[in-house]
């Protein structure tokens, strides 16, 4: 099982940066911000920062992104998450039940859900996809289509994350992207999940941890397709860890050794703040920080 992993990085400071912009293709990216039902504090900060970083941070107005909050079903909260909905109109609701043990089943079903965002028009939606619709980029034309999974206390810098993805070669539907914090030759810690990966190897396929990860939207359509070898009709998964399971699906695909792998530097260190406080800016971390794992009191 041999796969390279290439290193991508916020490069430095350049004189000529705000007079060229952070980005030079145009890109079509989808943020899915996977979240509790009762999170509603923490999908409003995401919103806060997000409106934070435009057009401050300079990005360019070519690079089109949605945010978006995949939320999973708990009879509980159902109604206040439907008025949030109506509200922001960036809520995709998930059909399956809230909890860890499906966490494998929900990020399948949001990486579905974001397909809808990418097609042009809805014969090929319907085709394509199951019954939800939701925005999409129109007839936009992307030179690259990204989907990004992200952790509901995960504190993002889209300049410093776009300046990164700027390094990465434009997405096709040929060319399959994934990009993170890049696990490989991690030992399988059973033998039935070294079964699972339907090799002989004692270590599982390349991941990318669970709070922050990339993938173009032709890796996605490959994930989605094998959904039913990794998740069991109840929504249980392989293995509970989603972010190994996602390596899994991988696997499972056929097209490992097509995938083009990126460790993505400056990501995880930690920045502990009052759960409250929608406006940090975590300034003591590094410049080329892409995102941080916030530890909320």
């Amino acid at each position: 099982m041999t796969c390279t992993t290439r290193n991508v990085e916020v490069p430095p400071k350049r004189s000529d940066r705000k007079q060229r912009g952070p980005l030079d293709q145009t890109m079509c990216i989808v943020v899915g911000v996977l979240s509790r039902s009762k999170e509603f504090h923490l999908r409003e900060w995401h919103r806060k920062r997000f409106e934070h970083a435009f057009p401050s941070s300079g990005i360019s107005h070519k690079n089109m992104i949605q945010l978006r909050f995949p939320v999973a079903h708990d009879p509980q909260y159902s109604w206040a998450v439907v008025e949030e909905a109506r509200k922001n109109n960036d809520i995709l609701f998930l059909p399956i039940n809230e909890g860890y043990r499906w966490l494998m089943a929900n990020t399948l079903e949001f990486l579905e859900s974001a397909l809808h965002i990418f097609y042009k028009d809805e014969e090929k939606a319907s085709q394509q996809t199951s019954h939800r619709e939701y925005l999409s980029f129109g007839s936009s034309s992307c030179s690259s289509e990204i989907i990004i999974k992200v952790d509901s206390d995960v504190f993002i810098n889209y300049l410093n994350l776009f300046t990164a993805l700027n390094q990465l070669p434009p997405s096709s539907s040929s060319l399959y992207t994934y990009f993170g914090l890049i696990q490989s030759h991690f030992p399988a810690s059973t033998r039935n999940v070294r079964q699972w990966t339907g090799t002989s190897y004692n270590e599982l396929p390349p991941w990318a941890v669970g709070p922050f990860y990339g993938l173009s939207v032709s890796l996605a359509r490959q994930l989605v397709r094998v959904r039913s070898t990794v998740v069991f009709a109840d929504g249980d998964a392989m293995v509970p860890e989603e972010d190994r399971g996602i390596g899994i699906a991988l696997q499972r695909s056929g097209i490992l050794h097509d995938v083009s792998l990126w460790m993505m530097k400056g990501l995880y260190m930690f920045c502990n703040v009052p759960a409250m406080i929608h406006d940090i800016e975590c300034e003591a971390l590094p410049r080329d920080t892409i995102a941080v794992h916030v530890g909320w009191d």
